[in-house]
């Protein structure tokens, strides 16, 4: 998943009244973005107001990312590629589950802040995204897709498409509401978390758990700017060390942090008055390296179970300290590119290629686009009670694994 930097948004009529909904708030919530992530504090004056939008139908639009690549999202309709130089039309060769390893996961991905909301439900503290996601009937805080009560539902939308992995986020703030051991453990939050992952497990899901996507505890960012101070370190070991204790026993896949080029890159540049984007992104990028690498070095040492990974984006360069490239044993990297063609094209040429994950479960709200675009297989009704419906790709999705005759 990657953030734009500069979006534009289609003009959206309600099919419906906004106070239909049951059990969202009587709006669709207003999220303010300014196409970076909200780290360091908000310039509420510089800030872009997204109108709230039906949400009915499948969305078409476009988003330009950092390295303006133009991306069509939420489009569950037939595409024919076409080479624009010699306007003649490019087929794929059929592929199927069975050119694949019979070890190899497919699987998809979301992230707790997208999916189980921002609010206080169940001991949780607030997190940095909050604040960008506010509703004035709810005094700020929004259930984004509601998985905290309807995780069961969700596990049920993995089993009925044949996937064998999710990858999922845990809160910071759910499980330590201030952000550190001192400040208190949230037991209501281990207590959804052991459930969610029994859950899983029950159906035959194989849990794939993110420490870090990008949520930070306010109570830290207040403290220290997060990631701006090297006393960061200390506190996810901390925290990681608590995830890989209590969950540890049946999670055996970790990502430390989520795209951390994109968190440190452009999750200091400009998001504040008093934001430095000269030196800003280059000493959050060097602390979220260090606290990746303390949690791993952490792992290794303490649990040793080498299930440890390290998300970054293709056109990252690889670091060159040995104590940081021995800190992770998996390396997920995320494109725009048609990934089930590439996994297969990288597994052919021999690379070592164990896994898929798609984003996104289910539509969910969107980092810089709130409820504007459908990135999900399953559909998400936002003026129906959050109702998840299968679209057509999580159809495609279940044949395609179903299928075991390579052609």
């Amino acid at each position: 998943m990657a953030l734009p930097l500069s979006f534009s948004l289609p003009t959206l009529a309600p099919r419906a009244p906004l106070s239909s909904f049951k059990r969202l708030p009587s709006r669709i919530p207003t999220v303010k973005a300014l196409g970076v992530f909200p780290s360091k504090g908000i310039d509420h004056k510089r800030a872009i107001r997204i109108r709230p939008c039906s949400a009915l139908g499948d969305l078409t639009s476009s988003l330009t990312s950092a390295v303006t690549t133009t991306v069509a999202v939420a489009a569950d309709t037939a595409a024919t590629v076409v080479d624009t130089t010699t306007t003649t039309t490019t087929e794929t060769a059929e592929v199927t589950r069975a050119d694949f390893p019979a070890d190899f996961k497919f699987g998809c991905a979301t992230s707790a802040f997208q999916t189980e909301g921002s609010g206080t439900e169940g001991g949780r503290g607030p997190a940095t995204w909050d604040s960008y996601i506010q509703d004035a009937t709810v005094d700020g805080t929004e259930i984004a897709v509601d998985s905290y009560n309807r995780y069961k539902d969700d596990v049920q939308l993995l089993k009925n498409m044949g996937v064998d992995t999710y990858r999922f986020s845990m809160s910071w703030s759910r499980l330590l509401p201030d952000g550190t051991i001192d400040g208190g453990i949230n037991q209501e939050g281990i207590d959804f978390y052991n459930n969610f992952i029994d859950e899983l497990i029950a159906n035959g899901i194989t849990p794939f758990v993110t420490l870090f996507h990008f949520d930070l505890p306010t109570a830290l960012n207040t403290k220290y700017n997060g990631f701006l101070s090297i006393d960061i370190v200390e506190d996810f070991k901390a925290y990681a060390d608590l995830c890989f204790k209590t969950f540890g026993d049946r999670v055996k896949y970790w990502a430390t942090i989520n795209e951390p080029q994109v968190w440190g890159q452009y999750g200091f540049t400009n998001t504040a008055a008093d934001a430095n984007a000269a030196t800003d992104p280059y000493v959050s990028s060097h602390n979220v390296i260090l606290a990746h690498a303390t949690a791993a070095k952490l792992y290794k040492n303490t649990y040793q179970v080498k299930r440890i990974i390290f998300f970054r984006e293709p056109n990252e360069p690889h670091f060159t300290v040995s104590s940081i490239l021995s800190s992770y044993n998996y390396l997920c990297t995320g494109t725009w590119t048609n990934k089930r063609d590439t996994s297969h094209c990288n597994c052919s040429a021999g690379a070592d290629v164990q896994g898929y994950l798609m984003w996104a479960l289910m539509d969910c709200v969107e980092m810089g686009s709130g409820y504007a675009v459908r990135f999900g297989l399953n559909y998400t009704d936002y003026l129906n009670d959050l109702v998840r419906t299968p679209k057509k790709s999580a159809a495609w999705l279940k044949d395609f694994l179903a299928s075991t005759t390579s052609t």
